[in-house]
């Protein structure tokens, strides 16, 4: 819960409807595909997610950083993405 300070709660409450809207939009995405492959099921989910965190953490006031085009959450000063969660401390911050 320190991970994201006073924020703890409300992520608590949002992550898990977020990443069902996240895999609603990727399933939708890969049955229009219409390929036997889930490459575009993964893409999407990653940018739903990506996209959903960031826009929580406006909703909450705190920092969005572009990198490379992406935009990443960034609450209680560590950088949030799906692939970065508390036990990965090598990717907590995000420069600037």
């Amino acid at each position: 819960m320190e991970w994201f300070g006073r924020h703890a709660g409300r992520l608590v409450e949002a992550i898990p409807e977020q990443l069902a809207r996240a895999h609603t939009r990727a399933h939708a995405v890969h049955l229009t595909a219409r390929l036997k492959k889930r490459s575009p099921y993964g893409s999407t989910l990653a940018e739903a997610v990506r996209e959903n965190l960031a826009d929580t953490a406006r909703e909450l006031d705190e920092a969005v950083r572009d990198v490379r085009g992406f935009e990443y959450a960034v609450i209680n000063d560590h950088h949030s993405s799906p692939s970065n969660t508390p036990t990965d401390p090598s990717l907590s911050n995000v420069p600037g």
